[in-house]
């Protein structure tokens, strides 16, 4: 069993999922967020509240510390200066834990990085461990440089590469997805036949879990891509939502060119890429080298997402 685990970033959507599934079976956890957290369960529970992460004491943070699950970071992009907001908010932020934790003796270091960090987003080829790193917006060369950080951490060093990650409390463009869903008028999406891979938040939890107790060899260290077993397209999506809340999909053809236009006329091209582009990933490196095998129905679990 891991010793005393901190989690950064843990009053977040993926935090509280994460603690909700580790309080009640007794580990001793450090939270550290920028808010708190109600924690719950019969674990020993210690709190620090961070309101300005580049003058925190990690020293003192990580005394102690077995296991770091490291999901602080900044994902949504600022309106001004995001080179920078990203870079201060998860590369460096991120190389400042990693010396920490190597000066405190941590075993793990876990981080949670992002597919974006070695792909754009959409890509025709299909996404791997073998994937040479192309990161195409500010997000995701900040999440390659946090990647390059756990890379020296000399012990037991994780980046995982998820793509969009769904579940209750899930914020950007998921939660923008169910807004547009909710809309009481039809959708031209019908023709976008582009899959793309997701992650629920339950099998991410379930693998941050896993590599919580995982034998920290250093040969197992590097980054990984992980994701829900089956992609889909987004008119499937829209349908699961839709049918959640008991409505028709109503969806209609239109031409995905045109559609991808009017994207990329009110968002730019990431948002035509998220909408309209493949990416489809391959995770069976993970899966085999730490034999997890935890997979969601994505269909339904979105589906019952939206009947909540």
């Amino acid at each position: 069993m891991t010793g005393r685990v901190l989690i950064t970033g843990a009053s977040g959507f993926i935090g509280g999922h994460l603690v909700a599934a580790l309080a009640p079976a007794g580990v001793p956890l450090r939270l550290m967020s920028t808010g708190r957290v109600d924690a719950g369960g019969p674990s020993d529970i210690e709190q620090i509240t961070v309101p300005d992460w580049s003058h925190v004491d990690l020293g003192t943070a990580l005394e102690g510390i077995d296991t770091v699950i490291h999901l602080a970071g900044l994902s949504v992009r600022p309106t001004e200066d995001a080179t920078a907001r990203f870079t201060s908010a998860n590369a460096e932020l991120t190389d400042r834990l990693v010396t920490a934790a190597g000066h405190a003796g941590t075993r793990r270091f876990i981080h949670l990085s992002s597919v974006h960090a070695v792909s754009p987003s959409a890509s025709d080829a299909l996404v791997d461990d073998r994937t040479e790193p192309a990161p195409a917006s500010a997000y995701g060369r900040s999440k390659r440089a946090a990647e390059q950080s756990v890379a020296r951490f000399e012990r037991f060093g994780i980046s995982l590469r998820p793509p969009l990650v769904i579940g209750h409390g899930a914020r950007g463009n998921f939660a923008r997805l169910q807004q547009l869903a909710a809309r009481r008028l039809p959708l031209p999406l019908a023709s976008i036949a582009a899959r793309r891979s997701y992650l629920s938040v339950e099998t991410l939890v379930a693998a941050l879990v896993h590599l919580a107790w995982a034998d920290p060899a250093p040969t197992r260290s590097g980054g990984y891509a992980l994701c829900d077993t089956r992609p889909m397209a987004l008119p499937e999506i829209v349908t699961a939502l839709r049918r959640g809340m008991g409505r028709a999909p109503g969806l209609f053809a239109f031409p995905p060119t045109l559609l991808a236009a009017g994207a990329r006329a009110i968002g730019g091209e990431g948002l035509a890429g998220r909408l309209c582009g493949p990416l489809v990933i391959d995770d069976s490196r993970f899966r085999e080298r730490f034999a997890f095998s935890t997979t969601t129905d994505m269909a339904a679990s979105i589906e019952a997402l939206a009947r909540r």
